[in-house]
């Protein structure tokens, strides 16, 4: 006799073992399947094959990827996030023309950034050294340029 629908054992269990991954398809088959009629693993794993396998089960598998895939797009425009802001923006300068599009473009422009100038990559930085004068060091040599270049500069 050919089931009609899963219970809700074997939903969760078909839910976990997409979640972690086919490793946990021995334990899940166990769970939804406490009285299974051999301990044979090599009936086992067939048994665990065709459940895996069988029309109800992939059809289960294929909603819950819907169900997924809905809650992914619904998270990608959600207003609270930036991702979601950008995408509602992008949406809006591909149905609007005129002042609303160069408005929703320039409030993209922002939110990503690319209204900050860039730095110049050739623009070297110059970093200017002093060093302090120590009454102790007035007749090394490089106290001696230094103070010969302060008399030059006065």
């Amino acid at each position: 006799m050919k089931k009609s629908e899963l219970t809700p054992q074997e939903k969760i269990c078909i839910i976990g073992t997409m979640l972690l991954g086919k490793e946990y398809l021995p334990v899940a088959y166990a769970l939804s399947h406490p009285n299974a009629k051999t301990k044979s693993e090599t009936s086992l794993t067939v048994m665990r094959s065709r459940w895996w396998a069988s029309p109800l089960s992939l059809s289960f598998r294929q909603e819950m990827q819907d169900k997924i895939a809905r809650i992914a797009v619904v998270k990608g425009n959600d207003l609270t996030t930036k991702e979601g802001i950008i995408s509602q923006l992008v949406t809006a300068t591909q149905e609007t023309s005129g002042k609303d599009s160069v408005s929703a473009l320039q409030t993209l422009a922002k939110l990503q950034g690319f209204d900050k100038p860039d730095k110049d990559e050739n623009e070297t930085e110059h970093r200017k050294y002093i060093l302090p004068y120590r009454t102790k060091c007035r007749f090394c040599k490089l106290m001696e340029l230094y103070v010969k270049i302060l008399n030059e500069q006065s």
